[in-house]
């Protein structure tokens, strides 16, 4: 399952493949004990279990993020500021079946 906050930010440079910009994003999977978290993506940092991918300072304003229906695909994200610009480069997160995260 994946929820999200979507932000007031406009990114400047519309891109169809990142359909949604969001100010949080939370991935969960059904898991053999229950739900388990798989990523989180806040204005400070992106999170998968035990690490952190990137640390933003200053925190980004939104991503512009890309989203697979299965987790066997990629997640793509552009951070923006709060004008809308990138603040960062493309960043593909793709599914580690061997360690059970989502990784750069």
């Amino acid at each position: 399952m994946v929820a999200y906050k979507r932000s007031q930010v406009v990114p400047r440079a519309a891109d169809i493949t990142l359909p949604i910009v969001a100010a949080e994003v939370v991935i969960v999977q059904q898991g053999v004990a229950g739900p388990e978290l798989q990523l989180v993506m806040t204005p400070a940092q992106v999170v998968v279990p035990g690490r952190v991918l990137f640390s933003y300072a200053p925190p980004a304003g939104a991503f512009q993020i890309g989203v697979p229906a299965d987790r066997t695909g990629a997640i793509v994200f552009i951070p923006l500021s709060d004008a809308g610009d990138p603040i960062g480069q493309r960043v593909t997160l793709a599914w580690n079946a061997a360690q059970l995260l989502y990784l750069p």
